[in-house]
């Protein structure tokens, strides 16, 4: 860490631009590198720039990283980087394997912007801090190593974060190495996971104000965290099902046919037990959900397995989801299940609970074969939403479809808004007989 004496503080700028509220901008050299922070109010400014000028007349050096006097608070208080290890290893206990993997992709992709500007991160460090954080131990080479080492120099003070700072971060992780733009809503998550980290910081009372409220989202349509689904991904039954007999491999197919006529999760077929199964010899059966079985990877489980197993989405672990299964579905899975009398329903040739990885090559050729868009039925997933929009269409209640997906009514009806088909005409026959 450089320390240096050679400090200049300006006098204080009033920032003033068309249609936005007047700021104040503190500016300072520090070994001849420029600095700056800006804030709303010109009280705020005045007290900050004094700090400075206070710290450079008592010849207090000044950290060349940070720009701030060493062993202030700000400069000596906790990086971005520390509070982003201390929050991970509190949060990864009680996440599910598959949260931990995305708040951890996100925050690397934060971490290495949440440095210094004029700073570039070096090759790897994202990678490092994919395999570093959440957990307690690690075994790092020499060289990953020093990349840990440099962002614990380079990385900024969680408290000397201001809305410029957040609006570089978010600027800089919307668009991907060869600078197209993300998607919505990978922009959308990055926001939610970098807000998350200053929230941390708050209830820490590390600093008072997430700075990421201060910045106004752009360019986000949907900030509700909730995807809505189109009626082009979904396809049709007919394609669905034309997709479904060229399947090759009946135990995939069996896996998939589930997903549409139960409607329900892959990772919820998948931890499906034989005992969850109400299989009768005609007529309606039921499915009693109790687990789910998320593919995440063996890096992000507790078990080390690939699957992890928990309990249903964002519901107790004692919870249970009771869910109508239609004859054909019953037939399918009686004969899939054979003899047997518990374990899992759907298990591979190796006796283990068969692969997504393996589920999904086997629905991608069958794609390709019935030659499929890419953008129809993309994934196993969207035969979930297809069965979804089937039940709207056909007439059942919104409360009803979202108890068998294991949704609320409110977010069952804001994800498959798009894909109920208009009953314009339906509704102007009740107008009109009602005026005459």
């Amino acid at each position: 860490m450089m320390q240096t004496v050679e400090v200049r503080v300006w006098d204080l700028r009033k920032v003033a631009r068309s249609g936005r509220p007047v700021r104040y901008e503190v500016r300072w050299t520090v070994n001849k590198r420029e600095w700056s922070k800006t804030y709303p109010h010109k009280a705020q400014a005045d007290s900050f720039r004094s700090s400075l000028v206070a710290s450079a007349r008592a010849g207090t050096a000044f950290d060349s990283e940070t720009g701030l006097p060493a062993g202030s608070a700000q400069a000596g208080g906790s990086s971005c980087f520390k509070v982003a290890k201390e929050m991970m290893e509190q949060k990864w206990a009680d996440a599910a394997a598959t949260a931990r993997r995305t708040e951890v992709d996100n925050l690397a992709h934060l971490l290495v912007i949440l440095i210094p500007p004029h700073r570039k991160a070096p090759d790897g460090l994202r990678l490092v801090l994919r395999a570093l954080l959440g957990r307690e131990t690690v075994e790092l080479s020499a060289k990953d190593q020093d990349l840990v080492r440099w962002l614990e120099r380079a990385s900024l003070p969680i408290a000397s974060v201001d809305d410029v700072t957040i609006r570089r971060v978010l600027k800089a992780t919307a668009v991907d190495a060869e600078k197209r733009p993300y998607s919505n809503s990978v922009r959308q998550q990055r926001r939610v996971y970098l807000s998350g980290l200053f929230t941390y910081a708050v209830e820490q009372k590390l600093i008072s104000v997430n700075p990421v409220a201060k910045v106004k989202a752009k360019h986000i349509k949907n900030d509700t965290g909730v995807t809505a689904v189109s009626p082009r991904q979904i396809g049709d039954l007919d394609t669905a099902r034309g997709i479904l007999e060229n399947i090759d491999d009946l135990l995939y197919r069996d896996f998939t046919t589930c997903v549409l006529l139960a409607g329900s999760r892959p990772c919820e077929v998948a931890a499906l037990r034989i005992q969850d199964c109400t299989l009768p010899a005609d007529g309606w059966g039921k499915l009693l959900l109790a687990k789910s079985a998320a593919s995440a990877g063996k890096d992000w489980t507790d078990s080390g397995e690939v699957r992890d197993d928990r309990g249903l989405k964002q519901r107790k672990v004692t919870d249970r989801r009771s869910v109508p299964i239609p004859p054909e579905l019953v037939k399918i899975l009686k004969i899939r299940i054979s003899d047997r009398t518990d374990g899992p329903v759907f298990i591979g040739k190796r006796g283990t609970v068969v692969s997504d990885s393996a589920i999904s090559r086997a629905w991608t050729a069958a794609r390709m074969n019935n030659g499929i868009p890419p953008d129809v039925l993309p994934r196993v997933y969207d035969l979930r939403h297809l069965t979804a929009s089937i039940w709207l269409n056909a007439g059942l209640p919104a409360n009803v479809v979202a108890e068998r997906l294991g949704h609320s009514t409110e977010v069952c009806l804001r994800v498959y808004a798009h894909v109920i088909e208009s009953e314009s005409a339906r509704w102007n026959d009740v107008i009109e007989r009602a005026l005459k």
